[in-house]
């Protein structure tokens, strides 16, 4: 993402989103097979991990969907 931000920055502004829900979606997914082979105690915070890249993935795919550009909003100025 970084090379392709520095690269190409009007393609990075629509693929960014995309590609941070879909990276964090598969970390949720090996973080939880990786605590299913774990005793239960010991699974809990890998769980709470993965819950939380599930949550990531989710906000991102939100943003993917609901993203207008950046002529949206006055980002960075103050009135």
């Amino acid at each position: 993402m970084a090379f392709l931000r520095l690269a190409v920055p009007s393609v990075s502004e629509v693929t960014t989103s995309p590609l941070l829900g879909l990276t964090a979606g598969l970390a949720a997914v090996i973080v939880f097979r990786h605590a299913a082979r774990l005793p239960a105690r010991s699974a809990r915070p890998w769980r709470a991990l993965g819950l939380a890249g599930v949550l990531l993935a989710v906000g991102q795919a939100i943003a993917t969907v609901t993203w207008t550009g950046p002529e949206r909003g006055n980002w960075g100025t103050s009135r």
